[in-house]
């Protein structure tokens, strides 16, 4: 244990004096530049590194140069790391670690998950590495597998790193500017603008540029349950992020689209641009 501490002393003392145009991170060629945040040492797991095959747990959050947040990884689903530029990151920690990584736009777009970012010349991907999982491993939690369950897991999550949320009728609102004027109320015609996505930040939908979505609030069967329960709590003028639980949304069938998938919250960012 006690030349494990050593060794990682010396990787830290290498890595900060790696010439690197971003201070105190290495650069691991191929536009990504890396630094170790911390590291475990307590009990056997936290030796544990990649070995090819490997299922891996993270958490994971991309951020933009403004420090945005644009997409996020759960730990709850495990991911097989390919042959690629964005994945060898994974390869770099060890079970337990944390670490910042910055890559060029060009090549997260090219190596990622499927998600494509236009934000920002340099993306920053913050990781905390939980756990590997051999491939008997990974067959065992797959097989005790709770969407349901996890489902609530990653809202609990949300709900303790971000202080801003608050539930209305199981939907959460986080309010970025503030309404005038009557709450919607049924019959009411309601113009909005919205756009759609999940939970890590992909986007699936999203009103048109330069027109908005109307509906007679109240309909039945026009939209979601969740949108009915939150747009009650909301005035013209509002903005609000919402995150919308799979049961008031598209439940454990998912979309008839096929678009979201069973047992996935969403997330709307919303725009109430009119009354009447």
């Amino acid at each position: 244990m006690m030349l494990r501490k050593i060794f990682y002393f010396f990787i830290v003392i290498f890595l900060f004096s790696c010439q690197s145009k971003f201070d105190g991170y290495e650069n691991l060629g191929n536009e990504t530049y890396f630094k170790l945040l911390s590291f475990e040492f307590e009990g056997e797991a936290a030796s544990k590194s990649y070995e090819k095959g490997n299922y891996v747990s993270v958490s994971l959050k991309v951020l933009n140069q403004k420090d945005d947040l644009i997409y996020q990884i759960f730990k709850y689903h495990l991911y097989q790391p390919k042959e690629n530029d964005f994945d060898e990151l994974f390869k770099q920690l060890n079970e337990g670690d944390s670490a910042e990584f910055l890559m060029g736009q060009e090549i997260f777009n090219s190596n990622s998950l499927g998600f494509v970012s236009n934000n920002s010349e340099y993306l920053k991907i913050a990781v905390k590495l939980h756990r590997f999982y051999n491939e008997e491993e990974y067959q065992n939690q797959i097989n005790n597998y709770d969407e349901e369950l996890i489902e609530q897991l990653i809202l609990k999550e949300i709900l303790k790193e971000d202080k801003g949320f608050v539930n209305e009728g199981n939907v959460l609102k986080k309010t970025i500017q503030e309404g005038k004027g009557d709450f919607i109320k049924k019959g009411d015609t309601v113009y909005l603008k919205y756009l759609g996505s999940f939970i890590n930040g992909v986007a699936f939908d999203s009103t048109k540029t330069n027109q908005d979505f109307e509906y007679v609030y109240g309909t039945p069967g026009q939209v979601i349950e969740g949108f009915d329960k939150v747009l009650k709590t909301m005035k013209n003028g509002e903005k609000a992020k919402i995150i919308i639980p799979s049961q008031l949304a598209f439940g454990d069938k998912g979309s008839s689209t096929g678009i979201v998938p069973p047992y996935s919250p969403i997330m709307y960012n919303l725009e109430i641009t009119k009354i009447k």
